[in-house]
């Protein structure tokens, strides 16, 4: 019997589940949700849009699939891959390429200038698959891990305040850094889901220096800047120590931090954090 390919609506909710369960079930960090925890990410937090998210049926059956978002990305329309897969019993029968074959005009009609997706480092298969379709690798992202949050008190140079804030001031925390940004992580697509997240502000004589962003569920540390010339004084430690804090005593994640972020790397080092998983962030022009 012939596959078939279309777009996915929302009525193959059910079968995206399935599919997405299967392919990923030998996934060396395992996928550990149910049908309501899957539609919850991937519709109501990704977002995923089903104009131009891909399915390759056998009947009504979904054996692969692929799940995009659309946004901006570094001033760029972008289709963004948050999950691509097969299920096992049919891999290797080049239904990836075949996806993106059918999506790419698509992708062009609606001016979407950009793909780009993450991978783990260590799927060569993977990233194999995706050099065949036309992305090539534009630089490794780094997730570390702390196991012990609570961090020593610190003597800055000069007295602060810690504030919470309730929205993000991105033109105010522009100048702190961070590390450049995945899809995922940058600004438009953090406002989406912005009640997940808390914002500490770091003060000095009135004025905002500092700031840490951080998912509260995960204990993940999404976003760390300090003004350049408030560095090295202590302040990041102050900022990292207070969401310990909050977290009351969780293990604390900081994901897809870019290679060449070396003064960021090292602070966490510094902290205590360790190597946990790398990314391989890919892109293609369309």
């Amino acid at each position: 019997m012939p596959l078939t390919m279309r777009v996915l609506k929302l009525d193959d909710i059910h079968q995206m589940f399935l599919a997405f369960t299967d392919a990923y079930k030998d996934y060396p960090f395992g996928v550990n949700m149910d049908e309501p925890k899957f539609i919850h990410r991937f519709v109501h937090r990704i977002g995923i849009d089903f104009d131009f998210s891909v399915g390759v049926f056998l009947k009504d059956t979904l054996l692969a699939f692929c799940y995009t978002v659309i946004g901006n990305h570094k001033g760029i329309k972008t289709a963004y891959n948050c999950a691509i897969g097969v299920r096992n019993a049919y891999r290797g029968q080049q239904l990836p390429q075949a996806m993106y074959t059918f999506l790419l005009p698509k992708l062009r009609k609606a001016n979407i200038l950009r793909c780009t997706l993450e991978v783990l480092k260590t799927n060569a298969i993977a990233i194999h698959s995706y050099r065949k379709i036309g992305f090539t690798e534009k630089s490794e992202l780094h997730t570390l891990h702390r196991a012990a949050p609570n961090l020593s008190p610190m003597k800055c140079n000069s007295p602060y305040t810690i504030t919470k804030v309730i929205r993000p001031r991105w033109d105010t925390y522009a100048p702190f850094g961070p590390h450049p940004l995945t899809f995922m992580d940058c600004n438009e697509q953090t406002e989406k889901n912005l009640h997940y997240y808390g914002t500490l502000e770091l003060h000095v004589f009135g004025h905002c220096i500092g700031y840490i962003l951080y998912q509260r569920a995960t204990a993940r540390i999404h976003r760390l800047g300090i003004d350049p010339k408030y560095r090295r004084q202590g302040y990041a430690t102050v900022l990292l120590r207070e969401v310990g804090t909050l977290l009351e005593g969780k293990a604390l994640t900081v994901a897809h931090i870019d290679e060449n972020a070396d003064d960021l790397m090292a602070f966490f080092k510094k902290t205590g954090f360790v190597p946990y998983v790398n990314y391989i962030a890919m892109e293609m022009d369309v």
